[in-house]
């Protein structure tokens, strides 16, 4: 926390401490989005840039497909989204 720019430390503290990984809010939300979603449905994240390849992973392993990473403007890994066929 104390690395964070103050922008960021303006966030809600759930959003910037979850968990070792920082994933603990976000991995049940991507499972259970999984199973609410219709098929066709999209579910889009916000995400930290190291966090990019354990969100994907997680993605994944919820059964979504076509997942992909959007850069923020300062070209950092910055949105994660996948689709529920």
């Amino acid at each position: 926390m104390g690395q964070l720019p103050e922008e960021v430390k303006r966030e809600p503290v759930a959003a910037l401490t979850a968990g070792k990984e920082g994933l603990d809010v976000l991995i049940p939300l991507i499972r259970s989005a999984f199973r609410l979603l219709v098929s066709g449905g999209v579910l889009i994240v916000e995400i930290a840039p190291g966090q990019v390849l354990q969100g994907t992973r997680e993605f994944m392993t919820a059964g979504f497909e076509a997942i992909e990473v959007v850069k923020d403007y300062s070209g950092k890994d910055r949105v994660l989204m996948g689709r529920k066929n």
